[in-house]
C-alpha cells in the first residue's frame, strides 16, 4: 500500500496547439519547464493463492498549467488528453484446478482537447474479463473478453474505440 503526494514529472512533451497540423492533431514540444502537482495511490492485496487483487489511483492537476518554453515566454494552458483523474484495478482469482478468472478495469475522467480551451472528453471506464483452464502441463486455453461492459468512449477527439470483442487463446507449453 502506498501513497504519494507532491510534485510529479511533467508527460514526455507538451501538445502545442499553437502550431496545429492537420487532422487535428498538434507539434510535440519538448523544450519545456513545468510542475504538476498530485496524488497517487498503490495498493497490492494477495488474499491468498485464490484471491488478488490490485489497485491504483492517481489525481494531477494538468489545468491551467504555466509553462515555460525557451522560444514562446510564458504559456499558461491545459496539458491536452491527459486525464486529472486515472485509475487502474485487477482481480484474480484463482479457486484451483487449473482455473483462472480475471477482471481489469480502467477509469479515464474528463480530459482537455486543447491548451486553451475548456471543451473536454468524457470520462470512460472498461472492464475486461479473461476466463481460462490449464488442462494439463502442455495445454491451456482461455476466453478474453474486451470492454465487456460495451463502453462507447474515445481517446481523441474523433477517434471512437472499439465496442465488445472477444478472443480465445489456446496455450501450449513444452
Amino acid at each position: 500500500f502506498g501513497i504519494e503526494v507532491g510534485q510529479i514529472s511533467p508527460p514526455p512533451g507538451y501538445y502545442s496547439d499553437s502550431t496545429p497540423i492537420p487532422n487535428g492533431f498538434w507539434d510535440l514540444d519538448y523544450d519545456f519547464k513545468t510542475q504538476l502537482q498530485g496524488l497517487g495511490f498503490s495498493m497490492n492485496w494477495q488474499q491468498s493463492d485464490v484471491l488478488t487483487m490490485w489497485a491504483s489511483a492517481a489525481v494531477i492537476d494538468y489545468s491551467n498549467l504555466e509553462r515555460l518554453s525557451s522560444d514562446k515566454g510564458l504559456i499558461i494552458g491545459n496539458v491536452p488528453y491527459h486525464a486529472n483523474v486515472s485509475g487502474d484495478f485487477t482481480l484474480d482469482i484463482s479457486p484451483g484446478g487449473g482455473v483462472k478468472f480475471e477482471l481489469i478495469g480502467k477509469y479515464v475522467g474528463k480530459r482537455n482537447i486543447l491548451a486553451i480551451s475548456d471543451e473536454k472528453l468524457d470520462p470512460y471506464f472498461l472492464v475486461d474479463m479473461t476466463i481460462g483452464k490449464k488442462l494439463n502441463k502442455k495445454f491451456a486455453v482461455s476466453v478474453k473478453i474486451f470492454n465487456l461492459f460495451n463502453q462507447k468512449y474515445e481517446i481523441r477527439r474523433g477517434y471512437d474505440q472499439p465496442d465488445m470483442v472477444s478472443a480465445g487463446n489456446i496455450n501450449i507449453y513444452w
